[in-house]
């Protein structure tokens, strides 16, 4: 792959009013994108990214605050030939979130996604991603991470759809959720719709509670179980959050971790 690295940039995006966006990335450019949602976002909106052929894109999309009554989103992303994106989505705010994003993914892709939640007192996440798999020879590693805390509820459903012209596809998802207290709920659903017969295509799922036993380690060193929990929690947005290349922004997502973890 040929990338014009002149091109290299950061881009900023934050949606306010407008009802729909679009997103491209044109070919053989290196590219990051930082999107951030919060209040002055319109409440619903849809957004189209396209990652042209040959492009190597950085995508960071974060759901930090959102108006009263919630947020509900819906995306299209097209991952052309050749094309190489890291994406990494935080969804924090929102009375009700609902998300909803298809990836459409051609031939000799290789897709590293990744979604990390935190939903606490009342608030209703509901996350749902289709990866679509319509060329051959395309690699695609799916990651999620949440916490559900007090008496918020999260629901999380993922699908690999391989397509009957997606042969050698290589794909997986994993999914791993933590409950703090006893009044939260989390239900977390993986599925794989696979028509093609020479794939490599699985996926895993893990719901926990966040107690003695997780902390046990951290507590162990002589950490207070209030400390081990805070570490614990701040650990799993630390490793995607020091790849972003815009420090304002990890600062900005770590505060928002530490800000919701304090009305626990």
């Amino acid at each position: 792959m040929v990338v014009d690295t002149r091109t290299q940039k950061i881009r900023f995006i934050k949606p306010e009013k407008s009802a729909l966006d679009m997103i491209i990335i044109d070919e053989h450019i290196e590219e990051t994108i930082i999107e951030i949602v919060d209040e002055k976002t319109s409440p619903e909106f849809a957004t189209d990214i396209i990652c042209r052929k040959n492009s190597r894109v950085q995508y960071v999309c974060a759901f930090l605050d959102a108006k009263a009554g919630g947020l509900k989103n819906k995306r299209s992303i097209t991952i052309e030939d050749g094309v190489e994106l890291t994406s990494t989505y935080f969804y924090f705010g929102g009375e009700t979130c609902e998300a909803h994003n298809h990836f459409r993914i051609h031939g000799r892709a290789r897709v590293n996604h990744k979604v990390l939640f935190f939903a606490n007192n009342s608030q209703t996440f509901n996350i749902q991603e289709n990866f679509e798999f319509q060329k051959p020879d395309s690699f695609g590693r799916f990651i999620v991470k949440g916490l559900t805390a007090n008496e918020a509820e999260s629901k999380y459903v993922g699908n690999i759809a391989i397509n009957p012209g997606a042969q050698k596809t290589d794909s997986r998802l994993e999914i791993h959720s933590f409950i703090l207290g006893t009044r939260a709920k989390s239900q977390m659903v993986p599925q794989l719709q696979i028509e093609a017969n020479n794939v490599k295509a699985g996926h895993a799922a893990t719901l926990s509670r966040l107690d003695d036993e997780q902390l046990f380690y951290l507590r162990s060193r002589g950490l207070k179980k209030n400390e081990a929990a805070q570490l614990f929690i701040e650990g799993i947005f630390y490793d995607a959050v020091m790849k972003i290349q815009d420090q304002k922004t990890v600062h900005h997502i770590m505060d928002t971790v530490r800000k919701k973890y304090s009305t626990l």
